[in-house]
């Protein structure tokens, strides 16, 4: 399973994350994997940026999402530890179709 952290904004969600990423060192899929100039990557990898790790992708857009899907970033657990994402429904469609022995699952917390 790879934890979704459904971002409400001003719940803590940033706070989580930042937890997430210095302090257990997870690497992590938000809006800070697109950084300079990363939107345009064509395959998926992991940044250090500020002194944290990130996946080159935005799962924090619509048009993040579809770019991630297209990426396929949950094709591996060992890609991303966190999703994070405002789009409850539509990161939905990062797992594929549901109920497919050995598909990677999502577990979405607040």
């Amino acid at each position: 399973e790879i934890p979704i952290l459904w971002h409400v904004p001003k719940t803590g969600g940033t706070t989580v994350q930042d937890i997430a990423g210095a302090c257990h060192g997870k690497v992590i899929a938000c809006e800070i994997g697109v950084k300079y100039g990363h939107s345009k990557d064509t395959k998926l990898k992991i940044l250090q940026l500020q002194r944290q790790s990130y996946v080159n992708v935005d799962t924090t857009t619509l048009d993040g999402l579809i770019r991630a899907k297209r990426l396929r970033l949950v094709r591996t657990k060992s890609m991303v530890d966190l999703i994070v994402s405002p789009y409850l429904h539509e990161v939905d469609q990062l797992f594929g179709p549901p109920f497919v022995d050995g598909q990677i699952r999502g577990r979405v917390v607040t």
